[in-house]
């Protein structure tokens, strides 16, 4: 029990980012973060929660907009989602960009995504807002699957117990 100020010297003491960090740094959660994005890509949103862009029509590697779109229609007939803009890309055709998605402790955030191959930084440098957690998805990761772990690990660092 906290009886006078000195007792609160702990407290100030504890360095949250410190504290996150450890509860995120674990292949478990690094996993669950990872599988949240790869939906938000298959659903074709952004980190934002938007669509991604530019969409298959304003994309300049398509030389007519023709051409986009019969590759809008062909990623629809073989990525069918009910969810996704059909306009919307969703980064996956045989699964290599997902699996090159990769997750590691961050110097200035927490987490920090990135990708193991030379595709992966080509469709980041072009959808830059591609990888990442939306609002939403950290609120759910925050919630129901962190929330215990960053309680525990704050009270082991103050010494108290419940």
């Amino acid at each position: 029990m906290i009886t006078k100020f000195a007792d609160l010297k702990p407290i100030f003491e504890v360095d949250i980012h410190e504290v996150l960090a450890e509860c995120i740094d674990n292949k478990e959660t690094k996993d669950v973060i990872l599988r949240m994005n790869k939906s938000q890509l298959w659903d074709g949103k952004s980190k934002t929660g938007d669509d991604l862009r530019p969409y298959y029509s304003e994309d300049p590697y398509f030389k007519t907009k023709e051409k986009a779109i019969a590759y809008r229609n062909w990623k629809k007939r073989i990525t069918s989602n009910s969810i996704r803009n059909d306009d919307a890309p969703n980064l996956f055709i045989n699964g290599y960009f997902y699996r090159s998605i990769t997750i590691d402790r961050g110097a200035k955030n927490v987490f920090e995504f990135g990708g193991k191959n030379s595709l992966a930084t080509d469709i980041i440098n072009k959808y830059p807002l591609a990888l990442g957690l939306t609002n939403e998805n950290y609120i759910k990761l925050t919630w129901d699957y962190l929330f215990d772990s960053l309680r525990e690990n704050l009270l082991k660092r103050l010494k108290v117990s419940l």
